[in-house]
């Protein structure tokens, strides 16, 4: 069912199964990300409202949860990602502009898809490339560039 109570959504996206079983959701047109404790819906929280300030997205698309725990969330129309500790937004810490160059996503709106491995390297995908860094400080940055016809990767 569609909306933005317990148990709806209004475009869910991306997601995020962690090892504790837990479920997290990008909700894209609801401009907030989602945790559950499983398919019954049960423990539903809910962090976000639209905008570009702390707590606040635009689109969120991806979603991943790093090996301390921190979820890492791909904020689309924010140009950006963001990092925080926990459901609470406690820790938010954010990453990007809009380009293609160091610490910049794709160009407009593209930060798409999100990953954090078990050592804690961050992947992202935007329209026009693969990125790899080793923090949320954009150190060690690395992109596997992808051709122009292939820019697809996570345009909305």
């Amino acid at each position: 069912m569609e909306g933005t109570g317990s148990n709806r959504f209004v475009n869910p996206d991306g997601i995020f199964v962690d090892g504790a079983g837990r479920i997290y959701i990008t909700d894209w047109t609801g401009n907030r990300i989602v945790r559950i404790n499983d398919m019954t819906g049960a423990g539903w929280t809910t962090l976000g409202t639209w905008g570009t300030g702390v707590k606040q997205f635009s689109r969120p698309i991806g979603i991943s949860v790093g090996p301390a725990g921190r979820i890492y969330v791909a904020d689309w129309g924010n140009n950006r990602i963001v990092r925080m500790n926990d459901m609470t937004g406690a820790g938010w810490t954010t990453l990007g502009t809009a380009g293609t160059g160091v610490n910049q996503f794709g160009g407009s709106q593209s930060a798409g898809g999100i990953f954090v491995d078990g050592a804690g390297q961050i992947y992202v995908a935007d329209s026009v490339r693969i990125v790899r860094m080793h923090d949320m400080t954009g150190a060690g940055w690395t992109t596997l560039d992808t051709p122009e016809s292939a820019t697809a990767i996570c345009l909305r």
